[in-house]
């Protein structure tokens, strides 16, 4: 992407400025602000020293002797304990005689080979029974006799280059195409209208925020998203964008919001 679509972004932790795409839009300058963020100090329930934990972790205690403690306080726990202390003592886990376990492989066996069932799931498999026939069988083998699978090729990067060279002159209208939507895609569209989207959004969600299912966005997977698509005469004016998660973009289609909405529903 070329640097005018850069955006501008003060990282949240350490108020570094540093640049992002949009369609990557995020609010720390490296995964080690991002880490540092979620870390917030908690009282420990039985020393009440306080201890670093990370948000959304259920920790209650600094250390494995404190956790010990407290588990031997819980009335609930040392229930749990005597309950099911020493329950396998003795027990054979294993309580089929040798004959019914024959009995079921050998009748495993029989369906199998009747084509009745599939031996990775234990259900019907897709054809319903149905065996492919014998010549079928052979003719397929023999079609296929001294190819190799394309992961198997041991094929360098020069090769592999060549090969989308190829296919790239051998569909031209496939290429065209792609490229004519993409070029319809970014006409008129300013880095300056991308940030001021992106920034409205923060402003009015408090995060970065999917307008169509209004849950937060993990960054990385938002997407600018057209209110009226493109194909259907959208424009990229700052009115007509909006920041939306890959699900619903990929959902949404060619549809206007209020079509997807109403489908949703």
């Amino acid at each position: 992407m070329s640097k005018t679509n850069q955006v501008l972004i003060i990282c949240k932790k350490c108020g570094k400025h540093f640049t992002s795409a949009p369609s990557n839009f995020r609010e720390f300058c490296s995964k080690d602000c991002w880490y540092e963020s979620r870390k917030v100090y908690k009282n420990c329930e039985i020393c009440e020293k306080p201890f670093q934990v990370i948000t959304g972790k259920a920790l209650h205690c600094c250390s494995n002797k404190c956790k010990a403690i407290r588990q031997k306080n819980n009335p609930d726990f040392a229930k749990h304990l005597e309950q099911y202390s020493g329950y396998w003592k003795g027990k054979k886990r294993g309580t089929q005689s040798k004959e019914t376990i024959r009995k079921r492989s050998d009748s495993f066996k029989k369906r199998y080979e009747q084509g009745y069932i599939n031996p990775l799931l234990g259900k019907t498999p897709w054809n319903k029974g149905i065996k492919t026939p014998e010549e079928v069988r052979l003719k397929l083998i023999e079609s296929h006799k001294g190819q190799v699978a394309w992961n198997k090729l041991n094929r360098t990067q020069e090769e592999i280059r060549a090969i989308k060279r190829e296919y790239r002159r051998a569909n031209p209208a496939k290429f065209k195409a792609y490229y004519h939507n993409k070029r319809l895609l970014r006409k008129d569209l300013k880095g300056s209208t991308i940030q001021l989207v992106y920034e409205d959004n923060i402003k009015k969600y408090g995060t970065l925020t999917c307008y169509l299912c209004l849950n937060p966005i993990i960054f990385g997977k938002d997407q600018l998203e057209h209110k009226i698509p493109v194909s259907r005469g959208g424009s990229n004016d700052y009115d007509n964008l909006g920041v939306s998660c890959k699900r619903c973009n990929n959902k949404k289609g060619a549809k206007t919001v209020d079509e997807y909405l109403a489908v949703r529903e």
